[in-house]
């Protein structure tokens, strides 16, 4: 008995229902139907009877009586560095963005040429819509690491996998391995160069058919062709030659790509499949080679919906052919047709990967959903399916390992680095039996890491193997791990894994991991430009590009005596701050031909005898300070900084040697005395520039005014002036700079059309707004005794006395009423007081706002001053109300209604 017990019954296939009457139909019934126990988290699968010891005794598909345990030894470890640089991120800019930057590129590249925007719109979406279906799957990428035995070296097996930055370059390395241990060798050459990427290396299953004795032939398939290598290792060095010996083009393949190709079990032929599914025999013969087309009238696929999955698996008896639905078998020593070994039906999933087993007649079989277990020899009848509940991917990728204690088979994906192991073999029973739950590999990198596939290495002792894993960089790391059944077998003492050993090429290799850096093509020098600056720094700093200014003692001392009378010698109405360095540079040369700038300069002051002349204290600091109005000392700050106190130069002069640059031995003894020269510099720009002097006082208070000056003013006076204004602001050490020549506020007592007047003949002028502002504080006034004053008195607190200095404009009071026009100036009425204006006061219904009828009045009353005399003229003006009053229409007559009309005619 092989297969579990299953329900053989016919099911019956969806009919389509037709229209009208008596139309019934006889239901159809699939006579390939077959069910098989499928495992999920929690689920036992099928149980049966089978005999045991005489007598029947109960089985299920989840069996843990043989489990295995699957341990790690010792650490990963890197057996070859990285050769390519990290992917370049995803733009993720706009479509319509990337597509101005590319035509933006285009143009400046090809500045002759036109390029319509249209063509680099339909090359950016074509682009675009290529990659995306890349990153769901790509048809044409195949196994890129593989291990095979070798044929002239016992107990040493090649690790061939693609090296450099593009993967275009062949890399052999080799292990040895014995019961005890096992040391991966490492090249630091690649043994063979391809012009395109290499997409897959297929080595054959038997080391018994090479095409010459000592030698190893090895498949690459690149973008370009498919290469047929000779591999030969020879006994007395470690150096591996590879000897191309032909290759199979796109045109012999139909003129379409080939997507998977294996060398023929029988003989030294090689088996290619296209994108399409057409089958290829190429047949080699002293160098030459021979591509004819085969299983033309044997494979038939149906319903591929152009889907170029197509992978070939060589077995005992032919060839297994899959395609994303089918997987079939062929055998091209006779003319029977193919046979179908499993189809996915209507559940969706489709076929990613397979393996087999020749030992057990196992085939594993890999889908988006699930994997199954299949007897070849029991075509469409499945012995088992496990749900790995992973999401859609198409690169899963199903590999069996064949131990002594029997199969193990890892699911892995290019999508992370997540490897399950699913413990499924046959049983004593002879039915298939799941022995542990599964479970996954332990990973010492980043699981999230895409790109990432696997090889499987088994040792001498065939009870320990050791996993590689290929990154997306090209780097290789190695993990040992030992199997053993629990309660039976005994623990591996082995507490080491695989060793490797690098040559000095290799090392050197592994040093610039950390230099490699995405590449953008030809925009990559916006993101790393690499500039060497070793010629600058030598003239700089070794070749003493910078020439010392020559000062004589006497040249020095002429300047230290100018210092004493400097400030005899300027213009009194200097206003620019200057530093002791200033004052250095101003007394060294002529003030009418010094600038701001002389500090680049420099001068005798920046000579060795200034800095000696500093240190001994020579300079008269303290006369310049004293002839100043106004001085600043800076050095506090300094110290705070950690440069030590300025006035104690050895403390100073060691604390900036710990800035000293580091250097080779070898060095010029100029480069050390530049670098004490450099040293004493910047001590002495510091200490000349932690001094500020000022010709001219920085406060300069203004004279107070009294009220009581103001209230000596003469009444007439005060009716007379028609805008009373505060007084123009008083400037101290700041005083405004206008930059554009005019004066944009002109008088207000000067005509509003006049032009404005230039600066120099016009003096500053403030607007009254501006005034009143600035009013709240005096110049000169300290801060810390600063009191403010409420000008409007809101809090209700005493009034200001009349005696205080600082008090706030308030307009006079005046006796007489003063009757303005616009026609004439104003006329002075005297000898009686003028009677305030009548009072018109409204009755307000408040109950009927809004919803008086129409016509309705408000009541009004005329308030009459008997003791006011009728003026003779009105005592103001009639002017336009902008007085927002309360109401629904802000005291606006309301709209009327609109009228209907009436209708005139009857029905």
């Amino acid at each position: 008995m092989e297969h579990w017990p299953a329900d053989e019954r016919h099911n019956s296939l969806p009919v389509k229902k037709k229209q009208g009457r008596g139309n019934k139909r006889l239901p159809v019934h699939d006579t390939q139907y077959w069910s098989c126990p499928s495992l999920d988290y929690g689920t036992f699968g099928r149980a049966t009877l089978v005999p045991s010891d005489g007598r029947l005794a109960w089985t299920t598909v989840v069996d843990t009586s043989n489990a295995r345990r699957v341990t790690p030894v010792g650490a990963g470890c890197c057996m070859f560095p990285a050769t390519r640089p990290v992917n370049p991120a995803p733009s993720r800019l706009a479509q319509w963005r990337r597509i101005e930057e590319g035509l933006n590129f285009v143009r400046t590249c090809f500045p002759d040429a036109d390029f319509p925007v249209e063509l680099i719109k339909a090359e950016f979406q074509s682009d675009e819509r290529r990659n995306r279906e890349l990153q769901v799957y790509d048809p044409l990428r195949g196994n890129l690491i593989s291990i095979v035995p070798s044929s002239s070296t016992p107990q040493t097996s090649l690790v061939l996998f693609p090296v450099g930055e593009t993967s275009s370059e062949l890399n052999i390395s080799f292990i040895s391995a014995t019961n005890s241990e096992s040391t991966f060798h490492a090249p630091s050459h690649a043994v063979s160069k391809f012009e395109t990427p290499i997409l897959q290396i297929s080595t054959p299953n038997a080391s018994n058919l090479p095409l010459k004795r000592g030698t190893n032939p090895v498949l690459v398939r690149t973008l370009s062709a498919t290469s047929l290598l000779s591999i030969e290792l020879p006994d007395e060095g470690t150096d591996v030659m590879a000897t191309r010996e032909v290759d199979i083009l796109s045109d012999d393949a139909g003129g379409k790509s080939i997507v998977d190709a294996v060398f023929s079990p029988h003989d030294s032929d090689i088996i290619a499949v296209n994108t399409s599914g057409a089958l290829y025999n190429c047949s080699i013969y002293q160098g030459a080679k021979a591509v004819r087309r085969i299983g033309l009238n044997q494979v038939r696929f149906e319903n591929t919906n152009g889907d170029q999955f197509w992978r070939l698996r060589p077995s005992d008896q032919g060839y297994f052919l899959a395609s994303s639905n089918y997987i079939q078998h062929l055998d091209f020593r006779s003319s029977q047709s193919t046979v179908d070994l499993f189809h996915t039906g209507q559940s969706g999933s489709v076929v990613t990967s397979f393996d087999w087993l020749e030992r057990e007649h196992l085939l594993t079989i890999s889908t988006t959903s699930e994997l199954l277990w299949l007897d070849n020899r029991f075509p469409k009848k499945m012995l088992l399916s496990i749900k790995h509940n992973r999401a859609h991917d198409r690169s899963l990728n199903i590999r069996a390992v064949q131990l002594d204690s029997g199969p193990l088979s890892f699911l892995s994906s290019l999508k992370n680095g997540l490897i399950t192991i699913y413990d499924v073999s046959r049983g004593r029973d002879h039915l298939i039996h799941c022995h542990s739950v599964p479970t996954s590999l332990p990973h010492d990198g980043d699981v999230s890491a895409s790109e990432s596939e696997s090889a499987f290495f088994v040792q001498p002792d065939r009870s320990t193997f050791s996993l590689l894993r290929l990154s997306g960089q090209g780097s290789l790391r190695c993990q040992d791990f030992a199997v053993y059944r629990n309660g039976i077998d005994i623990p591996p003492r082995q507490s080491s894994g695989t060793s490797h050993e690098w040559s000095a090429d290799v090392q050197k290799l592994a040093q610039r991991v950390k230099e490699l850096q995405p590449q953008y093509g030809p925009l990559s020098a916006r993101h790393f430009s690499e500039l060497n600056l070793r010629t600058a720094y030598q003239k700089l700093f070794i070749t003493g590009g910078v020439t010392e200014q020559a000062a004589s003692e006497g040249e020095l001392a002429i300047m230290t005596d100018k210092l004493s009378q400097f400030w005899q010698s300027i213009d009194s109405s200097e206003r620019a701050m200057l530093t002791l360095y200033d004052v250095c540079l101003g007394a060294d040369e002529e003030r009418e031909e010094a600038s701001r700038a002389d500090f680049f300069a420099g001068g005798i002051i920046n000579s060795n005898h200034g800095y000696k002349t500093l240190v001994r204290n020579k300079l008269p600091v303290q006369e310049i300070t004293s002839g100043a109005a106004w001085s600043c000392d800076f050095k506090p700050f300094l110290r705070r900084m950690g440069l030590g106190r300025v006035d104690h130069w050895q403390e100073m002069y060691g604390a900036l040697e710990a800035f000293s640059l580091s250097y080779s031995n070898d060095a010029p003894g100029s480069f050390v005395q530049q670098e004490e020269e450099s040293r004493e510099q910047l001590i002495l720009d510091l200490a000349l520039s932690s001094t500020v002097f000022s010709a001219q006082p920085v406060s300069m208070p203004a004279a107070p005014i009294r009220v009581d000056d103001v209230e000596n003013m003469s009444l007439a006076a005060k009716a007379l002036t028609l805008d009373d204004e505060l007084p123009e602001i008083r400037f101290g050490y700041l005083r405004p700079y206008l930059k554009l020549g005019v004066n944009h506020y002109p008088d207000a007592s000067r005509d509003k059309d006049a032009v404005a007047e230039p600066v120099q003949d016009a003096d500053f002028c403030s607007p009254l707004g501006v005034r009143l502002l600035l009013k709240e504080w005096d110049v000169g006034t300290d801060v810390e005794s600063y009191a403010y004053n409420d000008p409007y008195n809101t809090k209700g607190d005493d009034s200001i006395a009349p005696s205080q200095e600082r008090t706030l404009y308030t307009a006079p009071i005046a006796t007489q009423t003063t009757i303005t026009t616009s026609q004439g100036p104003p006329l002075i009425v005297a000898g009686f007081e003028s009677r305030p204006p009548p009072i018109h006061v409204t009755r307000n219904h408040w109950g009927m706002s809004g919803t008086q009828p129409q016509g309705f009045t408000s009541q009004t009353t005329d308030i009459q001053h008997e003791n006011y005399p009728e003026p003779s003229q009105p005592s103001q003006e009639l002017m336009t109300s902008t007085q927002v009053l309360p109401g629904p229409y802000g005291g606006r007559n309301a709209l009327n209604k609109k009228l209907v009309k009436k209708r005139l005619g009857g029905f």
